[in-house]
């Protein structure tokens, strides 16, 4: 399926210091390679409020709609997912929170993530390869992934129903580029050679290197991987949400079992633990502005935790060129205005996506229009501007995916498909 938000969004754009990759989130039911979290609101001014929405403001998810063909679905995915994310209190990654307050409303969130369905390398091909109909879209499985999406603390996208939507035909041991071009529950294993080939999805106990390796039952289903990248599928049992001040898992290596907060909570790390590593922590109400945190992770209603203060505190987006940035001072960039921060501690613009503006490639740009790809100097920073220019043919020299109108550049060529594991 589609390239996971968590995973490409902003790994670092507010906060110093993430959580540990190493370890999995408890965030996601099915089990994922990416981890997810929550945070609050802003106000007009663009300055941080301190009454942000919340899961008990919100209530509960709303009904994405159905989702008849693949077009639809992608609406209903964007929606199903940016009301969870403006609904919900999760925790187990700051990721999660930076990008609630970066993308400041749903409809920005959904705006943002259509657009990014139609231009991401990964989401180009899954649509060829629907249009030529080498892949078959599965309405009942599709409704069964909204509706894990969009509960609070559910699967992610490459989680349970929602590796399912699409299907394939080629049988073990065949060809494929990605998991979708499987038939039946089976992954494509890419890891030694692009084309991999299907293999059928691993039982508990088998040998995993990714989370989708791994069959989907029920619970949290992930690789619980060692330091040489290597590990075994394992499979958490979830039990009933728990209540305020109850132990809940964190970090699902090492959890006895999948204990999630109900929904107004999240799970804070416990005050003498480490919170990129403990596999429980405790259920807590989300924190004012002014109250007292101690990690980057920690849920502050409309602001972040400035871990040097040890504070909740506002903080304020920018959206002109030239006003001042200071991610340490929690001042920054609206990066869907096309501005990043510059050396210079100034807000840089690029264009406004069209065919030779300038543009950028750091996380959560608005970036080039569809049928763009943002051209950049080999080499050069998030911080220095690119060009946008039409996608390549075919046979064109190429560096990247992105530059493809195949949306794969295989031995910098464009126009073989490419590996998505």
């Amino acid at each position: 399926m589609m390239k996971r938000f968590l995973a490409l969004l902003l790994p670092g754009l507010f906060v110093a210091a993430c959580a540990d990759t190493s370890h999995h989130s408890a965030s996601a039911l099915g089990g994922t390679d990416a981890g997810a979290t929550q945070g609050g609101g802003m106000s007009s001014a663009g300055k941080a409020s301190s009454g942000g929405s919340s899961a008990s403001e919100a209530g509960a998810p709303s009904d994405p709609g159905p989702a008849t063909d693949a077009d639809s679905f992608f609406a209903a995915d964007a929606h199903a997912f940016c009301a969870r994310l403006f609904r919900c209190f999760e925790s187990g990654s700051d990721d999660f929170s930076a990008t609630r307050l970066a993308l400041q409303t749903q409809q920005r969130c959904e705006d943002f993530l259509l657009r990014l369905f139609s231009s991401e390398p990964r989401d180009r091909d899954l649509r060829a390869q629907i249009a030529t109909k080498n892949l078959r879209y599965l309405p009942e499985q599709a409704q069964k992934c909204l509706t894990e999406l969009s509960a609070c603390n559910g699967s992610l996208q490459s989680a349970g129903a929602c590796r399912e939507v699409f299907e394939g035909s080629a049988k073990s041991a065949e060809a494929c580029t990605r998991s979708e071009d499987c038939a039946g529950d089976a992954y494509c294993d890419s890891s030694l050679s692009c084309p991999g080939t299907c293999a059928p999805r691993k039982s508990e106990g088998q040998a995993c290197k990714l989370d989708t390796d791994c069959a989907y039952t029920e619970g949290a289903v992930f690789c619980n991987r060692g330091d040489n990248g290597m590990g075994t599928c394992h499979t958490l049992s979830s039990s009933p949400k728990v209540g305020l001040g109850m132990p809940c898992t964190r970090n699902l290596t090492g959890a006895p079992s999948l204990i999630v907060c109900s929904d107004e909570l999240w799970c804070a790390a416990l005050a003498s633990g480490d919170p990129s590593h403990d596999a429980l922590g405790q259920c807590a109400a989300p924190l004012a502005m002014g109250s007292a945190c101690v990690h980057s992770d920690d849920v502050c209603v409309g602001g972040l935790c400035d871990t040097v203060a040890g504070m909740c505190q506002a903080y304020t987006l920018h959206t002109k060129a030239g006003d001042p940035c200071d991610k340490q001072q929690l001042v920054f960039c609206d990066p869907l205005a096309n501005l990043v921060c510059g050396p210079d501690g100034k807000c840089l613009a690029a264009g406004d996506g069209s065919e030779g503006k300038s543009c950028f490639t750091s996380e959560l740009q608005w970036g080039c229009d569809p049928g763009l790809y943002c051209q950049k100097p080999a080499g050069s920073l998030a911080t220095s501007p690119g060009t946008c220019q039409r996608l390549l043919a075919d046979q064109a020299p190429c560096d990247s995916d992105d530059s493809c109108e195949s949306a794969g550049c295989i031995d910098m060529v464009c126009g073989k498909r490419a590996c998505y594991p």
